[in-house]
């Protein structure tokens, strides 16, 4: 989901559903390859899954910190 800390619920909702509509597996045609199939249940159950974090207001906040520490520390150490 396209998400920033400064990415407001109603976004978050409206990404979930577009990707959730895009990825769905009963979209997926009966005349593509088989692969597809897993492929879409796949990042469904991804896009599933980030929804939950970004929708609970709790999860949120820890994701959204542990984003920040993340890319606050350098990448090539302490040099």
């Amino acid at each position: 989901l396209a998400s920033g800390v400064a990415t407001s619920q109603p976004e978050v909702r409206s990404a979930y559903r577009r990707l959730a509509r895009r990825y769905h597996p009963d979209k997926v045609s009966p005349l593509e390859e088989a692969g597809a199939r897993s492929a879409a249940e796949a990042a469904f159950k991804y896009v599933q899954q980030a929804h939950s974090v970004l929708a609970d207001a709790t999860l949120r906040r820890s994701y959204d910190e542990a984003w920040r520490t993340l890319f606050r520390s350098s990448p090539m150490g302490d040099a």
